[in-house]
């Protein structure tokens, strides 16, 4: 089970790029319509080529990921870590095997040792053209664990990262509009204070804070029969 700070970080992060994304929707430009499509997913199958034009699936269930309504994959994915890391095997799940359907991957670390400070880094899909002339797919860190909290644990200065209304679907839905440029923006600040308030939230869960129920003096509690309800039934027929 993931610990309260991780899931109140993603509730909140999650919030506001949904709530940014409301405006888009409610705009009576061409772009709200694609904005209008752009919706929460949760679970994302991945497949992987193992010859002989066979694959397999690998389930990936991120813990934020945003898509098209009539994308296949998500555009936008996030990881969020409480403990520091160097596994970026899934990015390349991510971007490379979905043929860089995925355009933006995040890994966030929430903690490192000894210190209040807290990073993302932000991958994206790039090609490159190798020496033999062959136009190579890879992902690429676009920002590389930059700070949005330091180690004193104030917010960095500044905004954190920008997300575009095309970064939620693949080119072939994005061709028929105009201008999709608009822009999801996260400061520093914001996480920050997504971060504070998960910390606060978990500090109240580990010291047992916080109001309870009273049941009244001398009352008692009854449990429910552990008898299977199939057997409840069949002893009171």
């Amino acid at each position: 089970m993931p610990r309260p700070l991780k899931v109140i970080f993603c509730l909140k992060l999650e919030d506001e790029i949904k709530r940014q994304l409301r405006l888009f929707q409610l705009n009576n430009r061409p772009f709200a319509a694609f904005a209008r499509d752009a919706e929460r997913s949760f679970q994302v199958l991945i497949p992987k080529d193992i010859g002989d034009g066979k694959r397999t699936y690998t389930r990936r269930e991120p813990d934020i990921s945003f898509k098209h309504h009539w994308a296949r994959y998500p555009g936008v994915v996030m990881e969020v870590f409480c403990a520091r890391t160097k596994d970026y095997g899934m990015v390349d799940e991510y971007i490379l095997d979905t043929d860089g359907s995925v355009s933006a991957v995040f890994v966030f670390r929430l903690h490192n040792t000894g210190s209040k400070k807290a990073t993302f880094t932000l991958w994206r899909p790039n090609y490159q053209v190798a020496e033999d002339g062959v136009e190579v797919l890879q992902a690429t860190a676009m920002i590389q664990d930059k700070q949005f909290r330091t180690n004193s644990g104030v917010p960095a200065e500044g905004e954190a990262f920008r997300l575009s209304l095309r970064d939620f679907g693949v080119e072939e839905l994005a061709q028929d509009y105009a201008e999709l440029d608009q822009e999801i923006v996260i400061t520093s600040e914001q996480l920050c204070d997504f971060l504070s308030s998960a910390e606060a939230h978990e500090e109240k869960i580990t010291r047992f804070e916080g109001s309870v129920g009273q049941i009244p003096p001398g009352a008692v509690k009854r449990y429910r029969s552990q008898i299977p309800l199939e057997q409840q039934i069949s002893e009171e027929k």
